[in-house]
């Protein structure tokens, strides 16, 4: 048992870092998205780009 509950408290942090690179993933995937999306509707529609760089 005793083994068990050391493999635990070693596996915790690993655990909690592998969740942050999971949710540092996650954003910077969806920051990609939200681009690809951005630079599709300024295709789209040119005014929008010109407003906006103005």
């Amino acid at each position: 048992m005793e083994v068990e509950v050391l493999l635990a408290l070693r596996c915790e942090p690993l655990v909690q870092e592998v969740q942050g690179i999971q949710l540092l993933l996650g954003m910077v995937f969806l920051g990609m998205v939200f681009r690809l999306g951005v630079e599709v509707l300024a295709q789209r529609i040119p005014r929008v780009s010109f407003a906006l760089e103005e």
